[in-house]
């Protein structure tokens, strides 16, 4: 089974993360290319960013609500 990653490269809570960790770079901001190369489907909501840190998309947005639960009903 595919994992699904919704991505997003305007998200700040990832980037502030990404910096704390010295500088490893967190699989929602990671190469598109590369994390499909390892199987994984992505979802890229970088289009749908809103607010100040951008990371609440799962939450504020019905089009990233519905790839969310599309995942979750083929996981089951």
């Amino acid at each position: 089974k595919k994992i699904t990653v919704i991505s997003s490269t305007n998200d700040r809570a990832l980037a502030v993360s990404s910096w704390l960790a010295g500088g490893i770079v967190r699989a929602g901001a990671a190469d598109r290319e590369r994390l499909e190369s390892l199987g994984v489907r992505v979802a890229d909501a970088s289009e749908f960013g809103g607010g100040i840190i951008n990371h609440d998309l799962f939450l504020s947005n019905p089009e990233v609500q519905q790839v969310v639960k599309r995942a979750i009903d083929r996981a089951n």
